[in-house]
């Protein structure tokens, strides 16, 4: 009886096996056909694989647990290591000078939700390539907005004027959205992304003010909101005020208020 029963786990473990290995070689197909890696030699194809699998488990053991508040999904990351995803982090966090202090806000008939990826003023997702320059990116992405709100005309900036113009931040080796403002502020604007096209790479400052699709205010460029402070959060993005945030995200998603930390804070995003 005892060998009956060794033998009827034994069999649901390798069903169960079985089917987990279908299900991860049918995503590993999906996702090559969604994202061509190229040519590659068998070394790099098995490289590329592995941490693939490592990167659905993490994705299937989340979806599975009844209690997240969100799905995740495979993206181009999902075959790199963490070494590799590093080059594509490049955030500074903002720290406000002694003089300088945070915006407090009550929460007042806030709506039932706010979706700004519907909204005509928002621009389609950009890609910053292998540089760590997504403080650029997530600095423009407000300017845009806010520019489009008030001339009503939806224009695509350069980030790559930041990149290569901005001395205050560090090009693809990282920035801060705030250092970010200020510069735009002092230029006297920022040009089109037609005009002046992303690269991906540092390289030789070519704007003029002639150049100008977009300003700062001098006068005040940037609004600092304390860490947590999600009352404020939502009351700014209620009256179509975008905010600009630092986030990482850690092998298992075991993220807590413990290590959810200023010196985790790895990338920036709109």
């Amino acid at each position: 009886m005892r060998v009956a029963c060794l033998a009827i786990v034994v069999a649901l473990a390798c069903a169960s096996s079985g089917q987990e290995d279908a299900s991860l070689q049918e995503a590993w197909e999906k996702f090559q056909l969604e994202y061509p890696m190229g040519m590659q030699t068998k070394a790099e194809y098995g490289r590329c694989k592995s941490n693939f699998a490592k990167t659905h488990s993490m994705i299937e053991e989340h979806n599975s647990n009844p209690k997240t508040t969100y799905r995740m999904e495979h993206n181009r990351f999902s075959v790199m290591d963490d070494e590799e995803i590093k080059q594509y982090m490049g955030a500074i966090l903002p720290t406000p000078s002694s003089s300088q202090k945070y915006l407090t806000l009550a929460v007042k008939a806030l709506p039932s939700s706010v979706d700004y990826r519907r909204h005509s003023c928002m621009q389609p997702a950009k890609s910053q390539g292998r540089c760590g320059s997504c403080w650029a990116f997530a600095a423009t992405s407000v300017v845009e907005f806010g520019q489009c709100v008030i001339s009503g005309t939806k224009v695509a900036l350069s980030e790559q004027q930041l990149v290569d113009c901005d001395s205050t931040n560090s090009a693809c080796g990282g920035g801060s959205m705030d250092r970010a403002w200020k510069y735009i502020a002092n230029a006297v604007g920022q040009s089109a992304s037609a005009s002046y096209p992303y690269k991906g790479t540092k390289g030789t400052c070519n704007y003029s003010p002639s150049m100008k699709k977009a300003s700062v205010s001098k006068s005040d460029p940037v609004i600092y909101i304390a860490s947590g402070d999600v009352n404020t959060m939502m009351s700014l993005l209620a009256k179509k005020q975008l905010i600009t945030v630092g986030f990482t995200v850690v092998r298992r998603l075991e993220i807590t208020d413990l290590v959810c930390t200023r010196s985790l804070i790895a990338h920036l995003a709109l």
